[in-house]
């Protein structure tokens, strides 16, 4: 006895749905790209609050997290819109007193999508960008049937206080897909440029074709050279001179001044033909001299026997910032997990010997928050939190407790934990 299989009605309507919707996809079906990554210093630390934006289509601007990550869906329409007008998009990250660009070094991500050709049942699109993950994740899109998306990681680098980047872009990657469906854009006949060569031959063509130039008539004879003047003939004028009788000028009466002085006898002019040298000149005033081969240097007169010279300023020590010894504090702060916050709490990091370097965070929810304090000189420093609030607030962390030791080029990274007393 032989058996057939039973299909439950629900699983073949269900399957025919999906066949009739794989069918009927259109080109008009939208496509998305996700782009997800995140934006960091040089050292790899997050860079918190940047707002990552994207020009030329419709996409809400997203902030990073604490974390530095973002997620930004960027629509790129359907295959359709492209017979109309080309796609060019450029996403950037940006912050206040930050430089941010790719890791690459260009000030953003590029895209560009436009239909250049025809092919079999459609039309051939290119898809150029300047980072390789992008351009096949949109050339797939593209390709796949029905409303796709597509996925990439880009990583922005910022610098805080870099100045502005480049605004060029270069678009080396790129990809090319058939697209079915799409009308095939309408090509312009353009005529392909002349061959060196060609051009060089009908060059050469037509100055063969060119009548030649008449013969140039033969040059008059030139007249013979004077002879030489005798010495009984007067000699030829001199040219005059600037500030000369034969050349006026207008002077000023300084400069006027100045020429005549130079006029008049020098000091200390030799008279036996010999070089001259200028004697030394004693100018008015205490501790005052100046030679001919001496620099002027100022001496101060020696203090009344009554009075006592200032002692001379202290030379810096190792910890200040006039040394060229440095490094860099930096980390987080936050809240003990037992503790809540009803309202934002703002804090100050700063450091006990150099108040002025400092930094503010503002707490909530117990969030960790970033901070940085501005390059310090090496040495021993001690650090200082305020917790802006009517309850005392202290660090409850092994981080933050000790003196921090820094060196030459050290990068000390702290956590700090803070719970009311």
């Amino acid at each position: 006895m032989r058996r057939s299989s039973y299909i439950p009605p629900c699983v073949a309507l269900l399957a025919s749905a999906l066949a009739a919707a794989a069918l009927h996809a259109t080109p008009s079906d939208p496509r998305v790209l996700v782009l997800r990554g995140r934006v960091t210093d040089s050292q790899g630390w997050p860079v918190e609050r940047a707002r990552v934006v994207v020009r030329g289509t419709r996409a809400p601007a997203v902030l990073t997290g604490v974390d530095g990550r973002y997620s930004l869906a960027v629509p790129l329409g359907a295959p359709l819109d492209l017979a109309r007008r080309p796609l060019a998009i450029r996403v950037e990250a940006q912050r206040g007193g930050w430089a941010i660009a790719l890791a690459g070094g260009q000030p953003g991500l590029g895209l560009d999508v436009r239909l250049v050709g025809a092919v079999e049942g459609g039309a051939l699109c290119r898809v150029r960008a300047n980072d390789a993950g992008v351009a096949e994740q949109v050339a797939r899109a593209l390709a796949a049937e029905g409303a796709a998306s597509g996925f990439a990681e880009v990583t922005f680098v910022g610098i805080k206080g870099g100045g502005r980047r480049s605004q060029g872009l270069v678009l080396g990657a790129t990809r090319e897909v058939p697209l079915a469906g799409v009308p095939a854009p309408a090509a312009p006949v353009v005529s392909p440029p002349e061959p060196p060569r060609r051009a060089a031959t009908d060059a050469a063509g037509r100055a063969a074709a060119r009548p030649a130039p008449p013969p140039p008539a033969a040059n008059p004879p030139a007249a013979p050279a004077p002879a030489a003047s005798d010495a009984s003939a007067p000699p030829a004028p001199d040219k005059p001179s600037l500030g000369s009788p034969g050349r006026p000028l207008y002077e000023s009466p300084t400069r006027a001044s100045d020429r005549a002085a130079d006029a008049g006898p020098r000091v200390g002019a030799a008279t036996d033909g010999s070089r001259d040298t200028l004697p030394a000149v004693t100018l008015p005033g205490p501790g005052v001299s100046q030679t001919n081969s001496a620099l002027i240097q100022r001496v101060e007169p020696d203090p009344p026997s009554g009075q006592r010279r200032a002692p001379p300023a202290p030379a810096p020590e190792p910890g200040s910032a006039a040394d060229s010894c440095s490094c860099r504090i930096k980390g987080t702060i936050e809240l003990h997990p037992d503790r809540v916050l009803s309202d934002p709490l703002r804090v100050v990091v700063s450091l006990r010997e150099a108040p002025s370097q400092r930094d503010t965070v503002e707490l909530f929810m117990g969030s960790p928050r970033g901070f940085e304090l501005p390059r310090v000189g090496c040495g021993r420093w001690r650090l200082v939190v305020e917790a802006i609030s009517r309850r005392h607030y202290g660090i409850v962390s092994q981080d933050g407790g000790a003196p921090i030791e820094c060196s030459r080029g050290a990068l000390r990274q702290l956590r700090l934990v803070l719970a009311p007393e």
